[in-house]
């Protein structure tokens, strides 16, 4: 190629077969609706207090086959630099899984997932270093996905003796397509040889059109109140502007302070219970950050260490629910804040030794958050938010010979309570956690690594992920969890082409 033209044409493919998700009961789930048939004996069905117990009455799976391909082309000018990103990924994924984890049929969720979608971007920079720097750009993007869920509670028939037309089996088919275009600049202008002032915008606009149709029969009206056909469509613009100025200390030492706003467009709840939440869709989120900070390398670079104060501020944050056991919806919360403080280091002990360790304080709340069903949720922690968090990694690194090294690493990482559901119901929740991991690799050559490694040595019993499964009513105290891997060791091969 020409000498100043660059081309880089990349493909992947992953396919993937797994077994579904470990997801175990917790609390106590309810066979079957009981205000259908009082007195049945299949009323409650108490979860086992040992969170590696498989109940489940459908083991699941998870099949994935995703590809894309994509080409970066950069043409180098007198004047400026050109870059164009070219890209194309398409995704299939089918999935089941027992949503309540338990032996009892409840629901058991079903989705069917394909999409493409197709990027663009053209970046323009130029300018001197310490002097004016600058970049525009446009990026384009259009999506198209076909989804289909289907929330499965045949299994509470039973005591009914429901015939199949009647069968408790909505369907919900969603289609929607996304076209996003950008514009975006930047300009960094040095004011001395040590300050520098960042400035630079986004304009966003982005179009949603969606058909949501459903079909199946509800008898409780909870999660289908009837069977609907709607094509909402929506469209979001904004400006989002952001400043940073920037101090350079002698010594490798910088201190910065920052203003940024972010946009994340709304959308529409595929799994509406009736019509008019399916039309309504959710808003769009809005967020404004100020962030100061001091970002440093010290002794001769043996040392790093980085410091971080911000504050965010969230309009129509969107708030990903599960309603009445079943339903995924995204609603908005009024308002929330998010503050914290993060700090990260990273030293050289000697020639062999390396310390790493990082902390973060997070102060993370709905400010104003009354939902649909008028539950008050102000001043509840947001989800996954936990107060505390901090890591500490040791790694040693050593030559064998001419040929071979040898690298061990330990690492601790902790995190306090934390909640799944922004109600902060405990039972939806996972208390603090600590976990302890190990790997030593042997290198050989310039292509062969092999490790021992051991993950949770400690045996934690943690929770990945929790939904709430209290149902329409909240007649028991009843959720499912993904339970985080037990102790783990392996040994591991690769090869390095």
């Amino acid at each position: 190629m020409d000498n100043d033209l660059d081309i880089l044409v990349s493909a992947d493919y992953r396919r993937a077969r797994l077994a579904g998700t470990n997801r175990e009961c917790i609390g106590e789930q309810f066979i079957f609706f009981p205000w259908f048939a009082p007195g049945s004996p299949f009323a409650a069905s108490p979860c086992s207090p040992d969170p590696f117990v498989n109940e489940k009455t459908e083991d699941g799976f998870t099949d994935t086959d995703v590809w894309g391909v994509s080409a970066t082309a950069t043409w180098a000018m007198d004047w400026a630099e050109l870059t164009s990103i070219t890209s194309f990924r398409r995704a299939e994924i089918d999935l089941k899984d027992d949503f309540s984890g338990s032996d009892a049929p409840l629901v058991v969720r079903n989705v069917n997932d394909d999409s493409d979608q197709w990027t663009q971007e053209f970046r323009l920079t130029g300018g001197e270093p310490r002097q004016l720097q600058w970049l525009a750009g446009y990026y384009f993007l259009y999506a198209d996905i076909d989804r289909l869920e289907n929330n499965d509670f045949s299994g509470n028939d039973v005591p009914l003796q429901l015939p199949p037309p009647l069968s408790f089996n909505p369907f919900y088919f969603q289609s929607n397509k996304t076209t996003n275009h950008a514009v975006f600049g930047q300009v960094t202008r040095a004011l001395t040889d040590r300050l520098s002032l960042k400035m630079g915008a986004r304009y966003t606009w982005e179009e949603k059109r969606a058909n949501i149709r459903t079909e199946g029969f509800d008898p409780t009206g909870s999660f289908l109140a009837e069977p609907y056909d709607v094509s909402p469509s929506e469209t979001w613009s904004s400006f989002t502007p952001m400043v940073s100025l920037d101090y350079h200390f002698h010594h490798g030492a910088m201190a910065y302070v920052s203003y940024s706003e972010g946009f994340k467009s709304g959308g529409f709840d595929g799994t509406a219970r009736d019509a008019e939440a399916a039309q309504r869709g959710f808003d769009e989120e809005r967020a404004r950050q100020f962030e100061v900070g001091l970002k440093s390398q010290l002794l001769d670079n043996r040392v790093r260490l980085n410091l971080a104060a911000f504050h965010i501020d969230y309009s129509d944050l969107q708030v990903f629910q599960l309603v009445d056991g079943a339903s995924l919806i995204v609603s908005n919360a009024a308002d929330a804040t998010s503050q914290g403080f993060e700090a990260e280091t990273w030293a050289v002990l000697s020639d062999n030794w390396r310390l790493r360790g990082s902390y973060a304080y997070l102060d993370a709340t709905y400010d104003t958050f009354i939902n649909e069903d008028g539950q008050d949720f102000s001043g509840n922690r947001l989800t996954r938010s936990p107060e505390h968090s901090y890591n500490v990694g040791l790694n040693y690194d050593t030559p064998i010979g001419d040929n071979m090294s040898l690298s061990a690493l330990a690492e601790y990482s902790y995190r306090s309570r934390i909640f799944y559901d922004p109600d902060n119901f405990p039972l939806v929740g996972d208390s603090s956690v600590g976990l302890l991991n190990a790997r030593v690799t042997l290198g050989v050559g310039d292509h062969w690594a092999f490790s021992l490694w051991a993950n949770n040595l400690t045996d934690e019993v943690y929770r990945l992920n929790v939904i709430d499964g209290r149902g329409p009513f909240n007649l028991s105290e009843s959720g499912s969890a993904v339970i985080g891997p037990p102790r783990m060791w392996g040994v591991t091969a690769d090869y390095r082409f």
